[in-house]
C-alpha cells in the first residue's frame, strides 16, 4: 500500500513545520503538493533532504538517505509521489543532489533559470549556482534594497516581498560566474545589483535578535530607509548633507514631519560605525561584519542583534541644475562579459565555433586595443589523470597572438582561435586521453582566459570553456564457420569494430563459459571451447581449430579497449558444421589357375568400402605393384623374360618385353576384372600349383577428399605336366616297337 503523507502542505509562508517527516521504504509515498510548489531541494549537513517551497516553507524528510538505500533491496519500488503525479525515484535525486541543490521553477529549454520578484510579504530562497544562467523577472526598480549576508545577496522590494540569492557572491568570484540578465535582456555584473540598489547594512552575529528573523528585519529595515535627494519645497532652506545622520548620532530625534505636498520622505539613516549614539526602535540592518556560514535566513536560528555600520549608496548622484531641474552626473561603466562553453564530442564533429559576449556599456568598446582578446590564461581541468595527453604523449601549450595551439611531439593536438568581436574556433586534430575508462563521455576542460575593454580602457575579464568529451570503441559481433576440410579456420575480430577517435584498439581478454583469460600485448593465447580451440592475438586476429568429435557452436567473448582504455565488448561464435571422417577401403582377393588355360583366363571381383557421411567416393589404382610367391629365379617372368607394370587410366599392364601378360581394371565403384595372356614362370618344380601372388593398389578417397589405401591381390597357380600311363605290345615275330610316351 502506498503510504499517503497528507500533512505536508504550504499554506503557512515562511515557517517550518514541525514534522519530521518520515516515508516509507518500498512504498510509493504520496505528497499532498505539485512540482510548481517547489521552490529548490537540498541536502542537509546530516543528509536529511529539505524541500523548500515558493511560499518561504520548508519540510525535511529525515531519513531520505534510508530511501536512497531501499533501492539496492527494493529496486524503483520506492517512489515518492506529487499530488500532480511527478514521481521522483529517491537514489535518483540524491544523485544530482551530490552536485548541488536542485531548483525548480521556471527554467527554459537552454536551460535559463528566471528568478521571479516574490509576493508581496513573502521571502523566497533560490541558491546562485557557478556556470549558470539566470533571469531576472523583474526590474531593479521595484526593488527597495540590497543587503550583504555572508556569500548571499538579499533583495527587498517594495511591496516587502524578499528574494534571498544565497552563494550569491561565492558563486560571482568562482571560476565559472553565473551569467545574470535582467528582464530587459541587459547584462549584469557581480556588482550590478548593488550599484543599482540601495546596500542597506548587513548583520552583525555577536548579539541576539528576538521574535523576528534575520530576513523579515533586513526587509523591514531595507523599505523603511529608501533614501531619496529631495527638492525642498519654495520657501525651504535646503539641509546639509549629513544633518539628520548629525542629529542621530548625537541622540537627537528628528520629528516626524509630514513631508509638503509633491515632496519625498526623507529617510532616517543610522550612524556611521563608531559614532555615538543608540540604535533607534532596535533596529538594525545587514552589517559587513557578518560571518559567512551555513545558518539560514528564514528563522532555522537567531542571528543576533545588528551592529551599526556605514551606509554604502553607490547609486548614481542626484545635483541640482542652474534651472532647479535634476541632472543626473556621468557615471563611468564596466564591461561586463559573461563566460562561455561549448562542448566537442570526440565521436562526433571535431571543430565547433561560437561566440563570447562582452556588454561594453556607454562607453562602447575598445578602438584602441582588440576589445576582445586573450589573457593568455590556460588551464585544463576533469578528467585528465593530473596531464594532458594524446596518444601517452603530454600537450604543451602555447600562445601567438589570438590563437592558441595544443601539440603533442610535433603533431598538432588543437587549435583556438579567438577573433576580436568575440568569436571563436575549436578545431581538434587528435584525441586527449581521457582517464576514466568505465565512462565513455568522461570530460577535459579546457579554459582559455579572455578580457574584454572598453573605449575608455576598462576591462572584464572572463573565460571560455571547452568540453572535450571522450569517445568510446565500438565493437560488433563475430561469427565464422569450420568444416571438415579444412578442421580450421582464421579471421579478425576488430575488423568490423569501430575503434573510435583515440587510435588503434586491442583485444584485452577473452572469457568462455565465464572464464575469462587475458590477452598479452605480445604473443597470442589458447582458449578451449567446447567444439574446438581459439588462439587469438592482441591485434585481434585468430585460428578456429575444431576438436572433430562433434558438430556445435563455440561462443566467446572478447573485450576491445582503445588507447585511453574505455572498452567494448562483442561475441565471437565459431560452429562445427561436418567432422572429417576417414573412409574404410578394404583389400579384396582372387585367384586363377594356369592349368585351366586356354587363350586367356580371367576372374572379376570388388572392393569393399564405406565412406561414412562423406558420399560419394571413388577408388582408383594408385600406381603401386608389387608381385610375391613362387617367383622363378626370385623375379616375375613369362618364358624368361621380365615382366613389367605399369598403370593408366585405371588400367595395370604387364608386359614381357612387347607381350602382354595380364591387365587388372579397377572402376570407380570398386570393381575390378584380371585377365591372363601368358603364363608366368613358377619357380617350384615339385609343385604343381605353386602360387605366384600378384599385388595391385588401390585409394578410396571420400567426397572432402579424405583417402584410405587398399590392395587387390590375384594368387596365380602353376599349371603342372600331368604323366599318362602308355602300353605297347610286340607283334609276334617284331623284335621293335615304337611310340610317344
Amino acid at each position: 500500500m502506498p503510504k499517503d503523507t497528507t500533512a505536508i502542505e504550504t499554506t503557512n509562508a515562511n515557517k517550518i513545520f514541525d514534522l519530521p517527516v518520515s516515508l516509507q521504504p518500498g512504498q510509493v509515498n504520496t505528497m499532498s503538493f505539485t512540482q510548481d510548489s517547489i521552490s529548490e531541494m537540498n541536502l542537509t549537513a546530516g543528509d536529511k533532504l529539505e524541500i523548500s517551497f515558493t511560499d518561504g516553507s520548508k519540510v525535511e524528510v529525515e531519513n531520505f538517505q534510508e530511501l536512497v538505500n531501499s533501492a539496492q533491496s527494493c529496486g524503483r519500488d520506492t517512489i515518492i509521489q506529487l499530488s500532480d503525479n511527478t514521481i521522483i525515484y529517491p537514489e535518483e535525486l540524491n544523485r544530482q543532489l551530490s552536485q548541488g541543490p536542485v531548483q525548480f521553477g521556471n527554467v527554459d529549454s537552454k536551460g535559463v533559470m528566471t528568478l521571479s520578484e516574490p509576493p508581496a510579504g513573502q521571502i523566497v530562497e533560490k541558491t546562485i549556482q557557478p556556470g549558470k544562467e539566470y533571469k531576472m523577472g523583474f526590474d531593479l526598480d521595484s526593488t527597495a534594497s540590497a543587503a550583504q549576508a555572508g556569500q548571499n545577496l538579499i533583495l527587498t522590494f517594495k511591496d516587502g516581498g524578499v528574494l534571498v540569492m544565497k552563494n550569491y557572491f561565492s558563486s560571482m568570484d568562482s571560476e565559472l560566474p553565473p551569467a545574470l540578465t535582467l528582464a530587459d535582456g541587459s547584462v549584469v555584473d557581480s556588482t550590478a545589483l548593488l550599484t543599482s540598489c540601495k546596500l542597506v547594512e548587513t548583520p552583525s552575529f555577536a548579539q541576539t535578535v528576538a521574535d523576528e528573523t534575520a530576513v523579515q528585519a533586513a526587509a523591514r529595515k531595507a523599505s523603511a530607509e529608501t533614501v531619496a535627494d529631495a527638492e525642498p519645497a519654495a520657501g525651504e532652506e535646503v539641509a546639509a548633507a549629513g544633518q539628520s545622520a548629525a542629529r542621530k548620532a548625537s541622540g537627537e530625534e528628528a520629528p516626524d514631519v509630514e513631508p509638503a505636498a509633491g515632496e519625498e520622505a526623507v529617510a532616517d539613516i543610522e550612524p556611521a560605525a563608531g559614532n555615538a549614539g543608540a540604535l533607534s526602535g532596535g533596529r538594525g540592518g545587514y552589517g559587513f561584519a557578518s560571518e559567512p556560514g551555513s545558518v539560514p535566513l528564514n528563522g532555522l536560528a537567531s542571528i543576533g542583534a545588528i551592529g551599526a555600520t556605514s551606509l554604502i549608496y553607490n547609486a548614481p548622484t542626484s545635483r541640482l541644475g542652474p534651472t532647479g531641474a535634476n541632472t543626473t552626473a556621468a557615471v563611468n561603466t564596466n564591461p561586463f562579459g559573461a563566460a562561455s562553453q561549448v562542448t566537442i564530442d570526440e565521436s562526433g564533429n571535431h571543430n565547433i565555433s561560437s561566440k563570447i559576449a562582452f556588454d561594453f556599456g556607454s562607453d562602447g568598446p575598445s578602438t584602441t586595443v582588440p576589445p576582445v582578446q586573450l589573457t593568455g590564461d590556460f588551464a585544463f581541468g576533469g578528467s585528465t589523470g593530473a596531464a594532458l595527453t594524446s596518444s601517452g604523449v603530454a600537450v604543451v601549450v602555447t600562445r601567438s597572438g589570438n590563437v592558441y595551439t595544443g601539440k603533442a611531439g610535433t603533431a598538432t593536438v588543437f587549435t583556438f582561435t579567438l577573433q576580436s568581436d568575440g568569436t571563436y574556433t575549436f578545431v581538434q586534430n587528435k584525441a586527449f586521453d581521457h582517464a576514466d575508462g568505465t565512462d565513455a563521455n568522461d570530460n577535459i576542460i579546457l579554459n582559455f582566459g579572455v578580457v574584454g575593454t572598453d573605449k575608455d580602457g576598462d576591462q572584464a575579464v572572463t573565460s571560455i570553456s571547452v568540453n572535450v568529451l571522450d569517445d568510446a570503441p565500438l565493437a560488433a559481433d563475430d561469427t565464422n564457420t569450420v568444416g571438415s576440410a579444412p578442421l580450421s579456420v582464421t579471421g579478425n575480430v576488430l575488423t568490423n569494430d569501430k575503434i573510435g577517435y583515440d587510435g588503434t584498439g586491442k583485444v584485452t581478454a577473452v572469457t568462455f563459459n565465464g572464464a575469462t583469460v587475458n590477452v598479452p600485448a605480445t604473443g597470442s593465447v589458447s582458449v578451449v571451447g567446447t567444439y574446438g580451440t581459439l588462439v587469438i592475438k592482441a591485434d585481434g586476429s585468430y585460428t578456429y581449430t575444431s576438436k572433430n568429435t562433434a558438430l556445435g557452436k563455440d561462443d566467446f567473448t572478447y573485450t576491445m579497449k582503445d588507447f585511453d582504455g574505455d572498452t567494448s565488448t562483442a561475441k565471437l561464435s565459431v560452429e562445427v558444421t561436418d567432422l572429417d571422417t576417414t573412409p574404410v577401403v578394404g583389400n579384396a582377393t582372387s585367384t586363377v589357375d594356369e592349368t585351366s588355360f586356354g587363350t586367356t583366363i580371367a576372374v572379376s571381383g570388388s572392393v569393399s568400402s564405406d565412406f561414412k557421411g562423406d558420399t560419394p567416393g571413388t577408388i582408383v589404382g594408385r600406381n603401386a605393384f608389387s608381385s610375391g610367391g613362387s617367383k622363378l629365379g626370385g623375379n616375375l617372368t613369362s618364358d624368361g623374360v621380365a615382366v613389367v607394370v605399369t598403370y593408366a587410366n585405371g588400367v595395370y599392364t604387364g608386359k614381357a618385353g612387347t607381350v602382354t601378360v595380364f591387365t587388372l581394371s579397377v572402376g570407380t565403384d570398386g570393381k575390378y576384372t584380371y585377365t591372363q595372356f601368358k603364363t608366368l614362370d613358377h619357380a617350384d618344380k615339385s609343385n604343381p600349383d605353386d602360387i605366384i601372388n600378384l599385388n595391385f593398389g588401390i585409394v578410396g578417397t571420400d567426397s572432402d577428399g579424405d583417402t584410405e589405401n587398399g590392395t587387390i591381390t590375384i594368387n596365380v597357380k602353376d599349371d603342372g605336366p600331368l604323366a599318362v600311363a602308355d602300353s605297347a605290345s610286340v607283334a609276334p615275330g617284331s623284335t621293335t616297337i615304337t611310340g610317344n610316351v
